[in-house]
């Protein structure tokens, strides 16, 4: 006699389970999205291992210009992590836009064109949305253009 699995949860098929997981997975590494798309956190981390590793090499060798290094690169990055609030508004720009992306198959040139009157970090939450789910080829020229540092 054969088994059949019903997965229960929500009534859903089992397409849809799969689909499920697989966004709480996209979901669990949202917070490097910023690191991988935001120019301005990569800048700030870039700082952050400088001044750490400046600030490691001080404490072997006692050389007085790495602590200066050290203590001037962790100011900068937490200053630029605080302004940007850790890519709080690259991640928001990436789920609307993924979520508008998988609803209706395309990138809305409204929605682009409102995402154009906001700050560089939900642009580039959007950029990486769009690339993501193979819809890069719709932006409109200044959206898709991009600097990330990694």
């Amino acid at each position: 006699m054969d088994v059949i699995l019903i997965d229960t949860r929500l009534n859903r098929f089992p397409s849809q389970v799969t689909s499920s997981i697989n966004d709480d997975i996209v979901s669990s590494r949202e917070w490097l999205i910023p690191l991988r798309c935001n120019f301005w956190v990569q800048f700030a981390f870039a700082l952050l291992l400088t001044g750490t590793i400046s600030g490691i090499l001080f404490l072997v060798f006692n050389i007085t210009v790495l602590l200066g290094i050290a203590f001037y690169s962790l100011i900068i990055a937490a200053l630029l992590f605080i302004a940007t609030l850790c890519g709080r508004d690259t991640i928001r720009a990436y789920r609307r836009v993924r979520r508008h992306i998988k609803h209706y198959g395309s990138f809305d040139i409204r929605l682009q064109n409102e995402l154009m009157k906001h700050m560089y970090c939900r642009r580039a939450g959007a950029r990486a949305a769009a690339k993501d789910l193979g819809a890069s080829d719709e932006l409109l020229p200044a959206l898709a253009n991009a600097w990330p540092l990694l």
